[in-house]
């Protein structure tokens, strides 16, 4: 099964390191269907980014459009 796609910088897309993971269900005793993707640096420095210029850009609107 291909892994769940990364969103990243509102893009969903595969990640860079190629890897899965399969959360574990403790109450079931196994796996869980979904496969997740493995981000590797590239994916977080993008990630970061992103959220660096969205901050910037929610700092500069009035207190009443964030708030809303």
């Amino acid at each position: 099964m291909d892994a769940s796609p990364a969103l990243v910088a509102g893009v969903r897309r595969p990640a860079t390191v190629g890897e899965t993971y399969r959360a574990f269900d403790p109450t079931a005793g196994r796996p869980l269907d979904t496969a997740w993707p493995v981000c590797g640096g590239a994916d977080v420095e993008e990630a970061l980014d992103a959220a660096a210029a969205a901050a910037r850009e929610l700092a500069m609107l009035p207190d009443d459009a964030r708030a809303a």
